[in-house]
């Protein structure tokens, strides 16, 4: 009752706001001041009129009686600024620049005279940050346009802010994550928190992934975009939902002139070094490199419909590709192989083996006998021959480098409309954007290599309405639809996941077939009033996510999975998992859902002038969600039983339908915040201090509740049939007869159709999963105080310290488990005994940092524009990951009761970075010769540099060592202890191994003389050692040549440029690749390295 109650508030609250005004505005930025006269007095009832100098728009304001003015929802640009009062000459502040989000103070002093006098001020103020508390970073149309971009994605411009670590986009090849990927996820952290709490905007309307959140589903082309900007800790009660980085990228507009440009980007595998990976030459095709190619085209055009009141812009650009993938593997070799035709010809394996061979591979780097995977895998020393009778020193698995180029291609386009009526008291803008993509799989056998199913698409529209009541009032609104969809296919689907445990891929298409669509509404209004002393606002959002997953094509085709490499060999399975019929009737099982949930966020905001010099930022937001339902009412979950501890109401949980997901739902969620800016008067608004403290509310994300329950009975069986349960149903291994729905996959022995007592399968395990009956949202407390010094207009010092602490973070694990149940005997009793695993979400992580950055930057003049930050910081945590969305969530948990435990560095600590960029656009008439000119003048440079520490890791046994049924524990600290530093060379040779690490005592080995039953776990810290830094160097480089053009009256540019990734083709390797895992012949090797040196060639037309 109480929620339906609050739900009809916010409903009429919404209509009221509606129809009185308008939903969020695209445009954050805001100018504002004061006029005073030469006396320091404030002049009330000045009138001050603001002007864009590109679409000649203009608003009029007066000053209240404290002398103050503001002009709130403003696009980002150039303005001009000028007010008039009677007795006094006229002002013109002239070249102000309003970033994307920002607020510029400008203060305007009128002189004694005549009121049709102008004084005009052409030089730009000095861009201090005078009215609000941030660190921030905003990048121009210039810098966008010069900068290397990979790929054209303006997300690789994110890890380049003051305070941001991480190593953004980097990835093998240079542009992988391009525009037209997928979802965007650049690997960036701030303020010491998950990826999941980053924060994307377009126009205004959240751009964010709900089920993976730090995942962006629309990225436009930088031709498109006219600001850029990244804050770390924006303290405005406007944003909510996450409580990290707050990205926004604002689309352009058309203007009183047509302009516009043509362009094409184009590189391919000669203009690609190699990386240190590549260095044999394929015996096919004779290539080191194999054939790849980019070829990045398009155009964009923008202008008048009506000069100075309507305006479109249109953007198109498409992808024509075939990118290069390489990276070290770990496969069988063909001893192995043909070990297995000679001697086992009718095992599956051996068909597996056979049928579907590695692809795209070259000669093996090192190899690893039977004798030596034994040794590794628990049994004890090779005598004469191994399992199955393979000889002692035949070669069974070794190391090689695999390099291919999968086809890549995508179209996006774009049209924006902007109109201006009622002598500009109405604005409304219309945006819509298209994406397609088409991309082939890069499965390291080449039989199970598939393009996406449903070509992954994705729609995006805006409509904007700010409507102005008058000199002190606006409202600013907008509805904005995102659809997402994808999905992937299945090649050979008759061959259900079959894991080869050694190997670095097994067998068959993991989950597939499947279809994903993603549709998410977003209403939002703000109205903001001028009174006084006082910015004041208040506005509401509303957030409707409908996700609907078409998952029951993998729910028909079970997964299995054997101890080691001989058991594969052997067909000794030791479980087969996600075993799925409809437990009422035994028929096929079904997973087509449709999850539904509405957030709902109203926010009051006070910027309050207190002083001429001295800003006070007051902030209430109150966010809460809906109770997630399912449409059809397929929702099933956890129901923890009785008891007065947590194991105990796990030992006695069910599983059983609800309406609705939490027991208890809260909506209670307020989030006080407060910053300020101060500017001492003798500075002359050069100096500002500046500080803020916050509550960040982080909304729980589909993935910590939908993909823990969507495979609950009794809709699905869920069964894991293993032979560590010998009293249930044992795997029956063998492909599927069909490969297609529903494939008639081997069920397990044993099965039977009916619910127990629990809710669960009869005689059988059911794997489930669910949520705490209280889940509710994580938060961060942030905190920040820095300084800003401009020695001039446009140079600026920044140093800030930073620091937060994020409580009740969301933690995923297995929690039906206890350490010893397997150490001893081979029955895998688990604490509920009526299932398998209980995959339980809640509220156990945390995490704290504290950190600091220190910036210099000069804003574009004089034709270059300069950016340098050092971030220096640390975060502890018990739960995380280097990645965004899921990842954070799938994170492993050694002790299932005791997290505390493993408390250590956060797996994206980067303890330091160092950062620069740099554009400089050469005048066309330099230093007034013909000869220099035409030599050195219309050069574009632009550079970015990258300096940072290598991720920690975690070293694991890849064994069950203390016995819970769960193969992620932690080896003993080895003698060197519990860290060691090395060079590159070290991370491509191994520079550990896993002999350094000791393992306790064995207690307990099966027939074929492995152990399996340890003691129990080590005592190895979580992320102790630290993986391989990074360094690279980006640059630019481009002439431009003036012409005439048939469009307007401007001549057109035509541009030569040549754009070089790492510059200086250092061999930089992925920390994150580094394998930490005792069980791989990859031991402590980076198996990814970043992109080699690449140069990409365009040519474009502006005009």
């Amino acid at each position: 009752m109480r929620f339906k109650y609050f739900l009809r508030v916010a409903v009429c609250l919404t209509l009221t706001l509606v129809f009185t005004g308008t939903v969020w505005a695209q445009f954050r930025s805001t100018l504002e001041g004061t006029v005073t006269d030469p006396s320091g007095a404030v002049v009330s009832g000045a009138q001050v009129v603001l002007t864009n100098a590109e679409t000649g728009v203009s608003q009029t304001t007066q000053t209240n009686s404290e002398g103050y003015y503001h002009f709130p929802s403003l696009p980002p640009g150039k303005y001009t600024v000028k007010a008039s009062a009677k007795g006094f000459m006229s002002v013109a502040q002239e070249n102000i620049i309003v970033g994307g989000a920002e607020v510029r103070t400008i203060a305007l002093v009128l002189k004694v005279g005549d009121i049709t006098e102008v004084v005009t001020v052409t030089g730009e103020p000095p861009p201090v940050q005078l009215s609000e508390g941030k660190v921030t970073a905003n990048i121009s149309t210039v810098e966008i346009r010069n900068l290397p971009m990979a790929g054209r994605n303006i997300l690789d411009l994110v890890a380049l802010t003051p305070g941001v670590t991480g190593i953004g986009n980097f990835s093998s090849q240079a542009g992988s994550s391009d525009i037209f990927s997928l979802v965007g996820n650049p690997s960036v952290n701030a303020n010491g928190q998950r990826g999941d709490g980053n924060s994307y905007y377009v126009d205004g309307l959240s751009a964010n992934s709900n089920p993976d959140p730090g995942t962006v589903y629309i990225t436009l082309n930088p031709d498109s975009v006219a600001e850029f900007s990244v804050a770390l800790n924006d303290y405005s009660a406007e944003y909510g939902r996450t409580g990290s980085i707050v990205v926004n990228a604002i689309s352009k507009s058309g203007s009183n002139a047509f302009h516009g440009s043509l362009f094409e980007y184009h590189r391919n595998n000669k203009l690609t070094a190699r990386n240190v990976f590549q260095n044999t030459r394929n015996p096919i095709t004779g290539r080191i490199l194999p054939a790849s190619r980019r070829n990045e085209f398009g155009f964009t055009l923008g202008g008048p419909i009506q000069k100075d009141r309507m305006f479109f812009f249109g953007s198109v650009d498409a992808l024509r590709s075939a990118v290069n993938v390489t990276n070290r593997v770990v496969i069988e070799t063909p001893e192995f192989v043909n070990f297995m035709r000679t001697n086992f010809p009718r095992n599956i394996s051996t068909f597996l083996l056979t049928s579907f061979p590695v692809g795209d591979v070259g000669p093996f780097e090192s190899t690893e006998t039977v004798a030596q995977v034994m040794a590794v895998s628990g049994f004890g020393a090779c005598t004469g021959a191994g399992p199955l009778g393979m000889p002692c020193n035949m070669p069974l698995r070794g190391s090689a480098i695999r390099s291919f180029a999968p086809t890549r291609n995508g179209l996006q386009w774009n049209v924006r409309v902007d109109r201006y009526l009622n002598d500009s008291k109405d604005r409304v803008h219309v945006n819509y954007q298209r994406r397609t993509a088409d991309v082939e799989g890069t499965q390291l056998r080449t039989a199970f290599r598939n393009a996406f199913a449903a070509n992954p698409i994705t729609y995006y529209s805006l409509v904007n309405w700010t409507h102005t009541f008058g000199p002190t009032m606006v409202n600013e609104a907008a509805i904005g639809f995102t659809r997402f969809q994808g999905g992937q296919d299945c090649s050979h689907c008759q061959v259900p996941p079959i894991g080869a445990p050694g190997l670095s891929e097994g067998f068959g298409n993991g989950f597939a077939p499947a279809v994903f669509i993603q549709n998410d509404w977003t209403w939002r209004d703000v109205l903001s009033i001028n009174r006084g002393k006082h910015a004041l606002k208040a506005g509401l959002e509303i957030f409707r996510d409908q996700e609907n997953d078409l998952f029951s094509g993998p729910q028909q085709r079970p997964s299995y999975n054997f101890l080691n490499i001989f058991d594969f060999a052997s067909d000794t399975v030791l479980s087969q998992t996600g075993v799925n019929y409809d437990l009422r009737t035994g028929g096929p099982s079904f997973q087509d859902v449709q999850y539904r949930v509405t957030t709902y966020g109203f926010f009051a905001q006070d910027n309050w002038k207190v002083k001429k010099n001295f800003s006070l930022n007051l902030g209430l937001r109150w966010d809460f969600s809906s109770n997630p339902n399912e449409k059809n009412g397929r929702m099933s979950t956890i129901i923890l039983g009785s008891g007065s501890t947590f194991q105990e109401r796990i030992r006695n949980a069910s599983v059983g339908i609800v309406p609705r997901l939490f027991e208890k739902h809260r909506i209670g969620y307020f989030a006080p915040r407060l910053s300020f800016a101060w500017a001492p008067t003798r500075f002359d608004n050069r100096l500002s201090i500046r500080g803020g403290m916050g509550v960040f509310m982080n909304r729980w994300p589909n993935i910590a509740w939908s993909d823990r329950i969507r495979g609950n009975p009794p809709f699905q069986a869920s069964i894991t049939a293993s032979t560590q349960n010998p009293a249930g149903p044992q795997p029956r291994y063998g492909l599927c007869q069909l490969d297609k729905s529903p494939f008639n996959c081997p069920f397990p022995t044993g099965l039977v159709v009916g619910v127990n007592e629990r809710g669960g399968p009869i005689g059988a395990r059911a794997g489930i999963g669910g949520t705490a009956p209280d889940l509710h949202y994580s938060y961060t407390i942030n905190r920040f105080v820095g300084i800003q010094y401009a020695f001039t207009s446009n140079w600026i010092l920044e140093a800030d310290y930073l620091g937060s602490q994020a409580v009740h973070l969301y933690s995923n694990t297995d929690r039906n488990r206890f350490a010893g149940d397997l150490s001893f005997d081979a029955t895998l009793d688990r604490l509920n005994p009526f299932f398998f695993g209980i995959s339980y979400t809640d509220n156990s992580a945390w995490a704290h940092y504290n950190g600091g950055t220190v910036s210099l930057r000069k804003r574009f003049s004089q034709g270059y524009t300069f950016l340098t930050s050092f971030t220096f910081g640390k975060t502890l945590g018990v739960q995380d990951a280097t990645g965004v969305g899921r990842d954070s969530h799938l994170s492993p948990i050694v002790d299932a009761y005791n997290l505390n435990a493993q408390r250590g560095q956060a797996a994206f600590d980067i303890a330091k970075r160092l950062s620069f960029t740099f554009v400089y656009d050469t005048p066309r008439n330099l230093f007034g010769n013909r000869l220099a000119s035409a030599i050195l003048g219309s050069w574009q440079i632009g550079a970015i540099g990258t300096f940072q520490d290598g991720y920690p890791f975690w070293v694991v046994a890849g064994l069950d060592l203390n016995g819970d049924g769960v193969n992620f524990d932690v080896p003993f600290t080895p003698a060197f202890g519990n860290s060691k530093h090395t060079d590159r060379s070290g991370f491509l040779t191994g520079f550990m191994t896993a002999a350094d690490f000791p393992l306790p005592a064995c207690t307990r080995r099966n027939a074929a003389g492995a152990c399996v039953g340890w003691i129990s776990g080590g005592d190895l810290g979580r992320n102790t050692f630290r993986g391989p830094g990074l360094a690279n160097i980006d640059l630019s480089l481009g002439r431009s040549f003036r012409f005439p053009w048939f469009i307007g009256k401007e001549d057109a540019s035509f541009q030569l440029r040549a754009e070089f990734y790492n510059l200086f083709n250092r061999v930089n390797l992925d920390s994150r690749s580094v394998v930490a895992n005792l069980q791989s012949g990859n031991f402590s090797r980076a198996t990814g390295v970043f992109y080699p040196r690449t140069v990409q060639l365009s040519m474009r037309i502006d005009f």
